[in-house]
């Protein structure tokens, strides 16, 4: 049985900082949605009671090490959240967020349109489909003085 594919949960084309943000609010969103399971929020909401429980396996009290290891745990916890919700709707919530989508013409479609009496196909394979209407023009009289 072939392997699901999982959607992408970062953006290739910003920076790594607005990718964190990316990552934060696909984040947020599927901790609000209902069609995620409880027990898959569940492994976000460890790690952020790691985080907030006095038990680390780093002690804040060592400077920088200990933020590290609060850090690294968040950020397992919410690639944890985004691997393990339904792949659907993390696609959905990535695609409202980034506002574009990453959907690939197969070679079925591009097989089926190709049997479209309307479609034109180009030398390298690019399927063209559609209808074209001018739109109405206004007749306005002429002010002759």
């Amino acid at each position: 049985m072939p392997k699901e594919k999982r959607p992408m949960t970062y953006d290739p084309n910003v920076n790594m900082i607005r990718n964190f943000i990316i990552q934060v609010r696909l984040t947020w969103n599927l901790l609000r949605d209902s069609r995620v399971p409880l027990w898959v929020k569940g492994t976000f909401l460890a790690s952020v009671a790691y985080i907030v429980s006095p038990l680390d396996f780093v002690p804040d009290a060592v400077p920088l090490l200990g933020q590290i290891d609060d850090l690294g745990v968040l950020i397992i916890g919410m690639k944890l959240l985004m691997e393990m919700s339904p792949a659907d709707v993390v696609a959905e919530h990535m695609e409202n967020i980034t506002g574009h989508t990453a959907w690939e013409v197969t070679e079925e479609e591009k097989k089926a349109k190709a049997k479209s009496p309307k479609a034109k196909t180009k030398e390298d394979g690019t399927i063209i489909e559609g209808t074209f209407t001018e739109p109405e023009t206004k007749n306005e009289p002429k002010n002759e003085q």
